[in-house]
């Protein structure tokens, strides 16, 4: 039925649809919705990078080879997600907090009793929630206001962490109905499926309009055994994960960035895609020194192509009139969402600023 949706869906409405997607993952990334339209719009600006989707002329590649089919997605997802924290992590000087010992492993019968609901309702919370592309980051935070709100007493940290884990686990089953049908990723998992999907020759935007049963019944299966082994992984390696934590981060971190670029390296070997990650981490450094937010850029980066192949369709049928968005009824409403979202939080985070300086 959805998959229906989109056929019977016109340019204009897919493009305002996509736009409206990175405006709500501009409001629930971060704090500041200045700097999350900041990193949507360097994520939009990267995808200009390469050939033109429909003139096939090259743009700002400078004669590289290997920019002309735009910026290669794995050095840019390696550097601002896995180099970036390791510089983070040197710069900060406390490289890993040394984990105390473990006494127990399971909880106790009290314990599972007292969290049994709250992981029932952040299960089903983060379930509902992360179907909504960038949607999933506000599963864990609902949750626990949730779950706060029906005690009624004092909070209990461990019931509010129950249930703000079960929610992000549910929340990654969540995302994939739009990673699947719509090819957005809305948590960090989807996005690393997303990169996995490119690397083997597969276009997850495509499973919307052609849904293809045997591939997309892989990839659930696939999910279900990685979920299981990682349980019986997580029981039978918790004293050597602990053991682990305790080394010296001068150490790992060493190895983390050598096993980084050995895999960049190894993909294409190429060095001009280890010096891309090297550019990518250090900006990431900087987005996590400034906490500029991820998603956004990710999200733009990746939906930046399909926003602008359907923004010139349908400028193409209007001979460059934009007057088409806002005559078409479905495309003006989402734009005008999008648009009060936008403002709507910007107001009430301003004003919230001005009322913590004035009471300070």
């Amino acid at each position: 039925m959805v998959a229906q949706w989109n056929i019977d869906l016109e340019t204009a409405d897919l493009f305002a649809a996509l736009v409206c997607i990175l405006c709500v993952a501009i409001v629930v990334s971060g704090k500041s919705v200045g700097k999350g339209l900041i990193s949507a719009l360097l994520g939009l600006l990267l995808c200009t990078i390469g050939s033109d989707p429909i003139s096939t002329y090259s743009r700002w590649t400078y004669g590289v080879e290997r920019l002309f089919n735009g910026v290669p997605p794995l050095p840019l997802i390696l550097g601002v997600m896995v180099l970036s924290d390791i510089l983070t992590s040197l710069e900060r000087f406390v490289l890993f907090e040394k984990t105390k010992h473990i006494a127990a492993f399971l909880p106790n019968w009290g314990q599972l009793k007292m969290m049994l609901l709250p992981m029932v309702t952040g299960s089903i919370i983060g379930l509902l929630i992360s179907v909504i592309p960038a949607a999933a980051r506000a599963a864990a935070f609902i949750s626990c206001y949730d779950t706060k709100r029906a005690a009624r007493r004092k909070k209990n940290p461990f019931v509010l962490a129950a249930a703000s884990q079960a929610a992000q686990a549910s929340s990654s089953v969540g995302s994939m109905f739009s990673l699947l049908l719509f090819g957005i990723p809305g948590t960090r998992l989807g996005v690393i499926l997303f990169m996995t999907f490119l690397l083997h020759g597969l276009s997850p935007a495509s499973f919307f309009g052609q849904p293809n049963i045997e591939v997309i019944d892989s990839v659930l299966g696939g999910a279900f055994v990685t979920g299981m082994l990682l349980i019986g992984l997580g029981f039978c390696g918790m004293h050597f994960f602990a053991v682990c934590s305790r080394l010296d981060g001068r150490i790992l971190l060493p190895i983390l960035f050598v096993i980084t670029i050995a895999g960049v390296y190894l993909i294409h070997q190429s060095f001009f895609d280890v010096y891309l990650t090297i550019l990518f981490g250090i900006i990431g450094y900087i987005r996590n020194r400034y906490r500029y937010p991820l998603l956004p850029f990710l999200l733009a980066f990746i939906l930046g192509p399909i926003i602008e192949v359907n923004l010139r369709h349908t400028l193409a049928f209007s001979a460059g009139d934009f007057s088409i968005l806002l005559t078409n009824p479905l495309a003006l409403i989402l734009l005008i969402t999008a648009i009060l979202l936008l403002l709507m939080t910007f107001l009430k985070q301003w004003s919230y600023t001005r009322y913590i300086k004035k009471n300070m």
